[in-house]
């Protein structure tokens, strides 16, 4: 049984608080959080990864009769010098509940002393052997560097003891809450709870302050989105990817078709997604990589939980509009000399942005299109795709390429996968579910549980954990895609059917002055390569 102690500014001496130690005692899940809690930790965990801080442990320690629950989350430095602990408290009993969070940063030296940094200016005289600093409203990364600035001062007089492992940083934690409390106690500041009044006053169990009760395979699911979110981006990486992925697509479509044509088809295509790109950025979607699938296509993916309907539709013009213009203008500019080269790069850039805004899924059309109309309901989104299936295995049938019957194949069998999602969105929406974001790159815990069992309710076939995890991402997606209004869905259409009969009209210029060109006809060259926006990296 833990030691409870009694705050002694609480005049009815009521809010009993126990020790967390042992620290293994009040350790929980991801999913053990409140929906509070893990909204207050979603930023931060984000910035915790990206300051090289291992996964967390959490803890939640409630009051005796739960009248407050205490959350904290613990991470481990990369280095091994540095432990942060970061402290949310929620007091149900006041109207509206009190909430209140602080970030501490903590290092032990090997002769014993500590080093504490915190986000609060200190009011009272640390523990012996303790040096102590506060900063008022500093983030996690500025007060990091302020304790490590410390941290170097100190270590000329002793060197910093490493937290290698979880169970040093146990340990650590263990220690300072001890020292602290006992320290609080001299002061008068608290007192430890007499064990007979413990025994005799059972804990009162509030339901709505304990978290929901889950199955292995949940834990599983919400651990895994848990790892997806927090995972660190490496710019190295990403730029890797997109440079060797466009070498490969250059040489092999060089080497299957003319190397002229894969090099103007190679340019088209990065005008194409640096359009997307540039737009996810505005936006401010994270994670953003760039990569090219030789003989197929090319695509931007990147993570916005909060964008909105007709945001998501500027993404999508993004890519085709200044390919388009840019055709325009390039024959604007060379109409009193025209060039074979110029009138290639022209006609591949209207042939390939104007194919991609053909109105049916995966392409950027048919993304518009759902954007702005069908997403409105799930039963007109499920009929979208239907017709965009059908119309792209046509497409292959009527003769225009054998590629277009791939991605057709690709919609119907995705269908019924497709139908869940859009349908489970369209239900928790009518229930009022809440679904925002607290920082466009995080799903509470809560919400997340909620989009999961909604799902296995009509789950008719085993899924791992990573699939169910990439659904309920989906879902909780879907529940922030509020359509535009009337207006600006007017603008966006204007914009989208004047970009393709641009392209229309422009490529029929250019093809009535030649017949033939790339020793293809037009046909054949309207097939290759369509460009394709996906927004959301999942795995």
């Amino acid at each position: 049984m833990p030691r409870y102690i009694r705050n002694c500014s609480d005049a009815s001496g009521a809010l009993l608080t126990p020790l967390p130690v042992p620290f293994r005692d009040f350790v929980v899940n991801p999913d053990g959080l409140s929906a509070e809690a893990a909204t207050a930790l979603a930023k931060l965990r984000s910035e915790a990864a990206r300051l090289d801080f291992s996964l967390p442990l959490y803890q939640v320690v409630p009051t005796l009769r739960r009248e407050k629950l205490i959350t904290l989350a613990n991470w481990r430095h990369a280095n091994g010098e540095v432990v942060a602990r970061f402290a949310h408290s929620r007091r149900s009993n006041p109207q509206p509940p009190a909430e209140g969070t602080s970030l501490l940063l903590l290092s032990l030296f090997e002769d014993g002393r500590r080093l504490v940094t915190s986000d609060a200016k200190p009011q009272i005289e640390p523990p012996p052997d303790t040096i102590s600093q506060g900063f008022l409203g500093l983030t996690f990364g500025e007060l990091l560097a302020l304790h490590r600035h410390k941290l170097d001062e100190l270590r000329r007089s002793g060197s910093v003891k490493l937290i290698a492992d979880d169970e040093a940083l146990a340990r650590l934690c263990d220690l300072a809450e001890i020292e602290t409390t006992e320290h609080y106690v001299k002061l008068g500041l608290c007192a430890w709870a007499d064990p007979a009044q413990i025994a005799a006053e059972p804990p009162l169990v509030a339901e709505s302050a304990l978290p929901p009760a889950i199955d292995s395979e949940e834990a599983a699911v919400l651990a895994e989105i848990d790892r997806q979110q927090n995972k660190p981006f490496n710019w190295n990486s990403a730029i890797a990817l997109a440079v060797l992925s466009l070498l490969a697509f250059i040489v092999i479509g060089g080497s299957q078709w003319d190397w002229e044509f894969a090099g103007i088809l190679a340019g088209v295509m990065v005008v194409h997604e640096a359009g997307h790109y540039v737009a996810m950025r505005i936006f401010k979607f994270k994670n953003l990589r760039m990569f090219f699938i030789p003989m197929i296509g090319a695509a931007v993916t990147g993570r916005h939980y909060n964008i909105k309907g007709w945001q998501t539709a500027v993404v999508y013009l993004a890519g085709p509009v200044p390919g388009i213009f840019g055709a325009l203008i390039l024959i604007a500019l060379t109409v009193d000399h025209p060039s074979h080269l110029t009138q290639n790069i022209a006609l591949m850039s209207l042939l390939i942005n104007g194919i991609n805004l053909l109105p049916v899924m995966p392409l950027d059309g048919g993304g518009i299109m759902n954007s702005i109309i069908f997403c409105r309901h799930y039963l007109l989104e499920t009929a979208f795709l239907v017709f965009a299936a059908i119309a792209l295995i046509l497409a292959t049938c009527l003769g225009y390429g054998s590629f277009w019957i791939y991605i057709g194949l690709g919609v119907a069998v995705s269908l019924p996968a497709s139908y869940q999602l859009v349908r489970v969105a369209a239900l928790l929406k009518a229930r009022g579910i809440s679904a925002a974001s607290p920082d466009d790159q995080s799903i509470p815990s809560a919400t997340a549980l909620t989009i999961l069992r909604e799902l296995r309710l009509g789950q008719r076939f085993n899924r791992g954990a990573k699939q169910l995890a990439n659904e309920v991402l989906n879902v909780f997606q879907k529940l922030n895609a509020s359509p535009p209004g009337a207006a600006a869905s007017a603008l966006l259409l204007a914009i989208y059917l004047g970009s393709g009969a641009a392209a229309f009209f422009g490529a029929k210029a250019i093809v009535n002055k030649r017949q033939r060109i790339f020793s293809g006809d037009v046909r054949g060259i309207a097939t290759p390569a369509p460009c394709k926006i996906i927004f959301t990296k999942l795995d």
